[in-house]
């Protein structure tokens, strides 16, 4: 009996737990990643330079100024030609791409409190970003 109603109570909980699950509204936030390199310096007759798609790993956080781990929400990586596209909940985030080692902030926000790479993704809804690395001489 003991047996039987602990059963039965295991399947209720997953099944809540399944259910809650199912609650959660969530975006879509699609992106590109690219990087400027090689001499960028403005000259006569040189075309101006354009950043060159990358494959990255991008980490995604609760809005913040600075990465850390415990902050972190989700991680995706941007394929050959720099694009990446991930599903989160509804919410606001900041966004870190990882550059030798480190994660980077490349766009800073501060209209009361500055926060790297701030994006808002609305249930049912896409978010674009697009953000680049400057490795180039200007």
């Amino acid at each position: 009996m003991k047996a039987n109603l602990l059963t039965l109570f295991t399947i209720l909980v997953l099944a809540s737990c399944a259910a809650q699950k199912k609650d959660i509204k969530t975006g879509v936030l699609k992106g590109s990643v690219g990087e400027y390199i090689g001499n960028c310096m403005p000259a006569p007759n040189r075309p101006s330079c354009k950043p060159q798609p990358i494959s990255a790993k991008i980490m995604i956080t609760r809005l913040s100024r600075d990465f850390s781990l415990q902050l972190l929400v989700d991680s995706v990586e941007s394929n050959h030609d720099g694009n990446f596209e991930i599903n989160l909940p509804g919410g606001s985030y900041s966004l870190f791409i990882k550059d030798d080692g480190t994660y980077v902030c490349t766009g800073i926000s501060c209209p009361s409190d500055c926060y790297c790479t701030p994006f808002e993704i609305v249930a049912d809804s896409a978010t674009t970003i697009k953000v680049t690395l400057d490795h180039a001489t200007w």
